[in-house]
């Protein structure tokens, strides 16, 4: 993953949308689906670092 695709990424999960206003729940499968397609697209060996920070960056987001 590109540092630009990885910063967009980033980006993409810390985005406040809708699901704010859904139970927790609901904000947690929307989460899991939005990384889960991100390791589905860019899931490679050579990639494990970037999504790692991705992951991150999500777990950083949601304890905010």
């Amino acid at each position: 993953m590109t540092e630009a695709t990885l910063r967009r990424a980033c980006r993409e999960v810390r985005r406040p949308s809708v699901h704010c206003l859904q139970s927790v729940p609901e904000q947690h499968a929307a989460l899991v689906r939005r990384i889960q397609g991100h390791f589905n697209y860019c899931g490679v060996r050579a990639n494990m670092l970037s999504l790692y920070l991705l992951v991150q960056s999500a777990r950083r987001s949601w304890l905010k």
